[in-house]
């Protein structure tokens, strides 16, 4: 029997657990991880799912599932990867590169680093029938083609316009002058925040001046909550990013 630990819409756990399968209760959620595993060359593992699978059957996703009672997100990264595909993942590999609020879940997104051997042999479930390394070029055919479980959308977010702003950490230098890349500055920032979180302004502004080097958090706190990227308390002590993001394209089109 599988159980989880139940949180608030903020993150925090309730000291409830909760049986996999049964109705959530109103208003809580359960801790959620997809796992992206890159290479030297630049590829992702992709999975396909066996054909037996109640879900999205013999469609290609990362590795994913539910985090355990008592896990940790990076804990539960970690076993997924190695239930489902075999691989032995070190914790200083990963790192989170999203986070999301959706209806009955909280989402962490990791990559991990890994350059080793395929061993789909050595996963303790039957729950992927093979993977493939593949380029983002290809993970993008496989969506359009609705072959990609559609969940994970996000994966296909395009910052590529910004790339002239980024130091080789990924934290932008300066802000585009040009509006929609400044929107996708914006949500790029957005994007990075931990879901399901409240931020005091300081911690806030602690995490927007590692990610943007400029040293403005002010304007980008003002300019994420008047684009809905933000809410906040009415005297400004908190900050949180909003529920499950929009696509970036839809974003874009909304203030365009």
């Amino acid at each position: 029997m599988e159980t989880w630990d139940l949180y608030t819409e903020f993150r925090e756990r309730t000291g409830e657990e909760h049986i996999r399968g049964e109705a959530l209760p109103e208003g809580l959620y359960h801790l959620v991880v997809h796992v992206w595993i890159r290479n030297r060359e630049g590829k992702y593992l992709i999975s396909l799912r066996s054909a037996d699978r109640p879900i999205f059957p013999l469609m290609w996703e990362c590795v994913g599932g539910s985090v355990l009672k008592g896990e940790s997100s990076q804990n539960g990264a970690i076993r997924e990867v190695k239930e489902e595909v075999g691989i032995d993942l070190s914790p200083d590999a990963g790192r989170i590169i999203f986070s999301d609020l959706r209806k009955d879940s909280i989402l962490d997104v990791w990559e991990f680093d890994y350059d080793g051997e395929l061993r789909l042999e050595h996963a303790t479930t039957n729950e992927v029938k093979e993977c493939r390394w593949m380029s983002v070029a290809e993970i993008r055919s496989l969506y359009a083609e609705q072959k990609l479980v559609h969940t994970l959308g996000y994966f296909l977010n395009d910052f590529s316009e910004l790339q002239p702003f980024f130091n080789d950490g990924m934290q932008l230098v300066s802000l585009p002058a040009k509006y929609k890349k400044k929107l996708k500055a914006y949500f790029y920032l957005a994007s990075r925040l931990t879901a399901a979180k409240k931020y005091t302004e300081a911690e806030l502004n602690d995490r927007l001046n590692q990610w943007a080097l400029f040293g403005d958090p002010a304007t980008l706190r003002r300019e994420m909550y008047n684009r809905h990227l933000l809410e906040r308390t009415k005297d400004g002590g908190y900050y949180w990013r909003t529920g499950e993001l929009p696509p970036l394209d839809e974003f874009i089109a909304r203030y365009v």
